[in-house]
């Protein structure tokens, strides 16, 4: 990155992930802000949570312009769970789809805010872990019948 951010010094930096690679996508934004130039955009979308609550802190005043995708009852967004002892906490600014992708929320003020995901606090929902934005990430059809079950 350092040779590349050498070599395009005046390019702009974005920084994305879905999933697991969401939560990757946090670490290497961190990684990269710190160690090499600052991020000009950084997404993730469906992301479990990367931190505790001091974590996330340090996020949200690393990366002030940091968006975090959710997708309506996703169970992926809440793990692993906001158990007291471990603490497990979300950056913010969320901005959560409705189940159809035709609405959204955004919750800039906390990353474990009641109005997006958290409304859901006992979500289990695969299929809308693997649909976002209206497309499926890849399961055939007998996949889609066993997530529904």
């Amino acid at each position: 990155m350092k040779l590349l951010h050498e070599e395009h010094s005046t390019s702009k930096i974005y920084i994305t992930g879905n999933s697991l690679g969401g939560a990757m996508s946090t670490l290497a934004a961190i990684d990269i802000h710190k160690n090499v130039a600052p991020i000009d955009t950084f997404y993730s979308f469906e992301a479990p949570r990367v931190g505790n609550k001091k974590f996330a802190d340090y996020v949200n005043q690393l990366l002030p312009g940091s968006i975090r995708i959710t997708h309506y009852k996703d169970i992926a967004v809440h793990l692993p769970p906001r158990i007291p002892l471990v603490g497990y906490y979300h950056s913010k600014t969320e901005v959560w789809y409705n189940e159809a992708f035709t609405e959204y929320t955004i919750c800039p003020d906390d990353g474990e805010s009641p109005n997006c995901a958290d409304k859901y606090p006992l979500a289990s929902s695969i299929k809308d872990h693997i649909t976002l934005f209206g497309m499926n990430s890849g399961c055939d059809k007998q996949q889609d019948e066993m997530i529904d079950m």
